[in-house]
């Protein structure tokens, strides 16, 4: 079982990769080449896809893991755990955060005398 888990627990860190990229370069601290304006690595796509790919393969260890404690039961991971309106939600709600926070920029900018 060990092997199996670690299997794919490493699928599942290889398929959230992109999500750690945009939480450490972008929703957590700024990259200071993305803060300094100068040319920095594009982050990586973020969409339906690729966050249904990352959500599967961490539900393929959680299914694993309860399947080898509770060989008699089921889990069930079908059910939308990003609530009301799934993943666009998610994306549109990160979206409108970035623009915010793009905004407060440019009024802290202003403020400062700054173009």
């Amino acid at each position: 079982m060990a092997a199996d888990v670690e299997q794919l627990v490493n699928e599942a860190v290889e398929r959230c990769e992109f999500v750690k990229q945009w939480r450490n370069r972008w929703l957590a601290h700024m990259d200071l080449g993305l803060a300094l304006e100068q040319p920095a690595t594009p982050l990586p796509s973020a969409n339906r896809k690729s966050f249904r790919a990352a959500l599967d393969a961490v539900g393929r260890v959680v299914q694993r893991i309860h399947v080898a404690y509770f060989p008699d039961s089921q889990v069930a991971l079908s059910t939308p755990i990003l609530g009301p309106g799934g993943v666009d939600a998610l994306v549109s709600c990160l979206k409108h955060g970035m623009e915010a926070q793009a905004e407060h920029r440019r009024g802290w900018k202003r403020l400062e005398g700054q173009p």
